[in-house]
């Protein structure tokens, strides 16, 4: 039997329109921190689930957020996903998803479906294609409802973004500690923010700690077996560059990379983490599982996705507060492939 409104204000000893203007997130009704935050818990343990048909049709609100997200982005991008559906859920709001896959005017046309369901926010994890600013621009530069994982190149609108500085500090300590003397980066040649963000970070950490600034690149693979060239390009990366070069530490563009990486070192007898440290980059379950187990970088996905939905209702007044910029600490995860 659904739980109503008149039983989570008889569970808390109020009213039922201050209960309603909670759910609501009703601004012109004052009601104390400490009643808003008993009313939620109580609903959380009373498992309420709103009557969002109902609730949309008395507020003239849809109550639906929706999400862009393109096919090849990262598997860090699919927890991201999920947090954000599990926090829209909880906040009494639908969540309506569109993929698309490398492509700005897809991105366009799924706006456009928005609009024809009255979707009042949109988190939008796939723009910042390079090479595509203009186009992106003239689809995205003229809506107010946006909101994006990582700055936008074009358009406008609040944005959540990664600050991979404490990370890779707390990862060259680390690695210093160990009497590692020449860590590099390896990066994917591309030109989305998030990677010149990382590009930029390392640069001020190799200043900040007296080190040459050692930047290895990898490609981005459009071709039916992308795991192999990778394999094959780091096999080349570990006899051409790393090894003549001295390089004894390796901060990977993501997990793949370090995974891909430390199959290459076994392939040439190179000892990890003694000849070579590696930490990749997302930290996921994967990392615990390998031979050394994978140091890697956290991104934080729960805040991403906690913080992405909090921030969309901001940009649109449903909840108090300016939708300003977002940046989450990434965090440095040791396992023993670091040394």
């Amino acid at each position: 039997m659904a739980i109503t409104l008149r039983q989570i204000a008889l569970e808390v000893g109020c009213s039922q329109m201050a209960v309603s203007a909670v759910l609501n997130q009703r601004q012109d009704i004052r009601i104390s921190h400490e009643r808003r935050m008993a009313i939620l818990e109580a609903c959380r343990r009373l498992d309420y689930r709103p009557n969002l048909l109902a609730r949309s049709l008395c507020s003239g609100h849809s109550n639906v957020i929706g999400m862009i997200s393109d096919t090849s982005a990262s598997e860090q991008s699919t927890f991201i996903r999920q947090h954000i559906e599990e926090e829209t859920n909880r906040l009494g709001y639908r969540l309506m998803t569109v993929l698309v896959h490398e492509a700005v005017e897809s991105v366009g046309k799924a706006c456009e479906l928005f609009d024809q369901f009255q979707v009042e926010a949109v988190i939008c994890l796939a723009h910042g294609y390079p090479k595509l600013v203009a186009t992106e621009k003239e689809l995205l530069e003229r809506r107010n409802n946006l909101v994006f994982l990582e700055a936008p190149v074009a358009g406008s609108g609040p944005y959540l973004s990664v600050n991979p500085l404490p990370a890779y500090r707390d990862g060259l300590r680390h690695l210093l500690s160990r009497g590692r003397k020449r860590p590099a980066l390896l990066m994917e040649d591309s030109g989305y923010a998030s990677i010149q963000s990382r590009l930029a970070a390392w640069s001020r950490l190799c200043r900040e700690f007296g080190l040459e600034e050692i930047v290895l690149k990898t490609h981005v693979f459009q071709s039916d077996e992308p795991e192999a060239e990778l394999m094959a390009e780091c096999q080349q990366l570990l006899a051409a560059e790393i090894l003549p070069r001295g390089i004894d530490a390796l901060f990977c563009h993501s997990d793949n990379d370090a995974l891909a990486m430390l199959g290459s070192c076994q392939a040439q007898g190179v000892a990890c983490p003694d000849r070579l440290a590696l930490i990749g980059w997302d930290d996921l379950p994967l990392c615990q599982l390998t031979f050394p187990p994978l140091a890697s970088v956290n991104l934080q996905p729960e805040a991403f996705g906690v913080n992405l939905v909090h921030l969309a209702l901001r940009q649109i007044g449903r909840e108090e507060g300016k939708a300003l910029p977002i940046a989450i600490d990434a965090t440095f995860t040791c396992r023993r492939s670091a040394g």
